[in-house]
């Protein structure tokens, strides 16, 4: 009999075993796969997801912080370029492997209490009285008091709760590669190119998303993302995607040997669900089961984090008031920690920008040569401060079209800012 059994080892789940275990809670943290599986993402760690992860994880856990790099490069689809400098004493811009980044996490929380079993897939759950009883694929029946949903994006585990899960226009498709490279070559044509080791993020080159390069240490992560409904030609686009990238200088022509090696499915634009919890299965959804990924960004492990550490302190309060019902606060509690930032400006900015290739275009070239706006940019895409996305959107919102339109007109083929406004 345990307090509380947390399905799924990623960073919601995790950091939810985590903090149970520290407030004194019997925890299981159950995984599917082994807490070192890949999940393809790019692996960027914004500003706020760095800072919660010293807050709760400590110092310790910058030891898988993998790359750190000094900008962001936004491409327009025409091949515009918007290039900001990091100056390295104000932003973290730290990049990570997903499967050495997410084991650390959960060996952590087995660290500090919480009871890890790998190779355990929970594939029913159901209730006895004030019991919840979780059923594995091999044929174990678990008992706890509560259960946390840290399941991913195709959780099953929430539609046997009777919530709806996420449907095909709440769900996007990221597909790449993270493949060993002498990222050394890369250095070298990116400092030629743009003066500084970034990020790159391309629009265009898919509809509703955008193509993305992300360097680690000696390796190289390529990808693409955009809604589910776009997903027709995953092959064809990439190689698209990859061709447009070398042949704009910006990485070796060996680099045309990698193939699309991962994909993985995402909650991105309607997001999030519709429900995040069940009073009557004692359960809260957190992360990417819950739908939390940005609208905008598509960045989704601060929310996981953030989540997995709101669901902790509910159950916390819930036992101690002895009142089941106190577990609906949960959604009160994420939608102010992030919530409306993300799911309300967040919505409007990417219902706007996602529109067309042209949106983008003009949308980019306006921003080119509107120092505010471009900070305000990076503000958004870094997380740089609380209400972020509200940042950006309450700016943007008030430039007539007319003004973007004309602003657009006059934005030079590339240009450069160094990040040392004050924000």
């Amino acid at each position: 009999m345990y307090d509380v059994v947390v399905v799924g080892a990623g960073p919601a789940g995790s950091t939810a075993a985590l903090q149970l275990s520290r407030k004194g809670f019997k925890v299981l943290l159950l995984e599917k796969h082994t807490v070192d599986r890949d999940k393809f993402c790019g692996g960027g760690l914004a500003d706020r997801t760095a800072e919660l992860l010293f807050k709760i994880y400590g110092s310790e856990i910058k030891e898988v912080f993998d790359f750190r790099v000094n900008g962001v490069v936004f491409e327009s689809p025409s091949g515009r370029r918007l290039i900001v400098e990091y100056p390295p004493e104000k932003f973290y811009s730290y990049l990570v492997v997903r499967s050495k980044f997410d084991s650390r996490l959960a060996e952590i929380a087995a660290s500090e209490g919480a009871e890890l079993r790998e190779n355990n897939e929970v594939v029913r759950v159901r209730k006895e009285g004030d019991r919840i009883i979780s059923t594995t694929r091999n044929g174990d029946e678990i008992e706890s008091r509560y259960i946390v949903v840290a399941t991913g994006s195709q959780d099953k585990l929430g539609e046997q709760m009777g919530i709806a899960p996420l449907s095909t226009d709440q769900l996007a498709l990221c597909w790449g590669f993270e493949e060993d490279y002498d990222t050394d070559k890369v250095f070298k044509l990116w400092e030629r190119e743009v003066g500084i080791i970034p990020v790159f993020l391309f629009f265009g080159p898919v509809p509703a998303g955008y193509g993305w390069v992300f360097p680690k240490r000696n390796r190289l992560n390529i990808g693409m993302g955009t809604n589910m409904d776009y997903v027709k030609s995953p092959q064809k686009l990439f190689r698209n995607f990859l061709s447009r990238v070398i042949n704009e200088g910006l990485l070796p022509r060996d680099v045309a040997k990698f193939k699309v090696r991962k994909a993985w499915p995402v909650p991105f634009s309607n997001v999030p669900r519709k429900k995040t919890y069940s009073v009557e299965y004692r359960a809260l959804l957190v992360g990417d089961a819950a739908g939390f990924v940005h609208p905008v960004t598509g960045e989704g492990i601060s929310m996981a984090i953030e989540s997995g550490s709101i669901a902790a302190d509910i159950i916390e309060k819930a036992h101690n008031a002895g009142d089941v019902k106190v577990l609906a606060e949960y959604e009160k509690e994420w939608w102010s920690a992030f919530g409306e930032d993300a799911f309300k400006y967040g919505k409007l900015i990417a219902s706007s920008m996602y529109k067309s290739k042209t949106v983008m275009e003009v949308g980019l070239k306006a921003l080119m040569r509107d120092e505010e706006a471009v900070k305000r940019l990076v503000v958004l895409v870094s997380a740089k401060k609380p209400n972020y996305t509200r940042y950006f959107y309450e700016y943007i919102s008030k430039q007539s079209t007319l003004k973007m339109l004309f602003s657009s007109l006059r934005a030079p083929k590339s240009i450069k800012y160094r990040a040392e406004w004050q924000i």
